[in-house]
């Protein structure tokens, strides 16, 4: 086990969630690595439902609570930043879970290498609509992660970031894989003044990890299955119409900002911008359409990369189905 003398913070924004709150933060309090703090940061919550964090909070000396104005979950990821001591930081959505393992295994890979993060893979599960409790940490990582019933990251984890891929060329990565937050744990003190950009709405992690790894932030990526991404009525990407309109400003902020710096990193972004403004309607896709036709090699990379995007997610949609 690793030393306990090393501090963890994980921090945990929420908004009107209290009983999918509960099973996130169980999910922390079961780390085997102790974790010194869990920062829940309140982000305008209703004032019943305040009222079911604050007494979350007082169930366990390690959760404290901040509560802010509604201003999104990037806001209330910075505020956790602003109070996190450890030397390590996760962060945790509130209706998603974490392995019990995840800290301790998490800071062993990142004391023997030369990462700033490790990257753990992940696997979806499914919460009914109505029903927030449907799978309890403790029973779910004992059904499905139990010793000697190791899953198959190639059929769970949907299309997982290649570990080359991501040491080598951790931009790329975050922006052709789904790189769920939670599976990453990372150094503070490497993280210096990079934030979250509060005014995007989707893809404010992704421009976090990108901003990082401009500043030469390292990541390193672990096969081990230790972040859970739950899906269900309330998820913020579940409207395709919504994410396609508000994805938008994260790609034309990452451009805008020179945080993409590969030539076929750029062409990616403007094809996903052409793509996204056609389908909202909005003006602008043309130029973005030049561009892509102006590289037809590497209009035939990303249509190969898409193609084996879609191989990978079949796979998982076979497992989840023949289970």
């Amino acid at each position: 086990m690793a030393a306990h003398s090393t501090t963890v913070s994980i921090i945990i924004p929420t908004h009107d969630r209290p009983r999918l709150l509960q099973t996130a933060v169980e999910s922390a309090l079961l780390q085997t690595h102790p974790v010194e703090q869990v920062i829940i940061v309140d982000d305008g919550s209703s004032a019943e439902n305040a009222a079911h964090v604050d007494a979350l909070a007082r169930a366990h000396p390690a959760i404290e609570v901040h509560h802010i104005a509604n201003h999104g979950v990037g806001a209330a990821r910075n505020c956790g930043l602003q109070h996190a001591r450890g030397e390590y930081i996760l962060f945790l959505d509130d209706d998603d879970l974490i392995h019990p393992r995840l800290c301790e295994d998490g800071i062993a890979v990142l004391a023997r290498g030369h990462a700033d993060a490790v990257v753990f893979l992940y696997e979806c599960f499914v919460t009914p609509h109505g029903d927030s409790e449907t799978y309890p940490p403790a029973l779910f990582f004992e059904h499905r992660n139990a010793d000697g019933k190791p899953l198959d990251a190639a059929k769970v984890a949907g299309n997982p970031v290649p570990p080359r891929s991501l040491g080598a060329h951790p931009a790329s990565s975050f922006l052709r894989y789904l790189i769920p937050i939670n599976s990453c744990l990372l150094r503070r003190d490497r993280i210096g003044g990079v934030r979250f950009l509060e005014s995007l709405k989707q893809g404010e992690d992704t421009y976090f990890w990108i901003e990082l790894a401009t500043r030469g932030f390292r990541f390193a990526a672990d096969p081990r299955v230790y972040a859970y991404v739950r899906r269900h009525a309330g998820n913020a990407t579940r409207s395709h119409s919504r994410y396609r309109d508000e994805i938008q400003p994260c790609y034309e902020a990452l451009i805008a900002n020179g945080l993409i710096r590969d030539a076929r990193d750029r062409y990616l972004v403007h094809m996903k911008l052409c793509w996204f403004k056609m389908m909202t309607r909005r003006r602008g896709w043309l130029p973005h359409l030049w561009r892509i036709l102006a590289a037809p090699g590497l209009f035939v990379r990303e249509l190969s990369f898409w193609m084996s995007n879609f191989r990978a997610r079949r796979r998982m949609i076979e497992y989840y189905f023949s289970s």
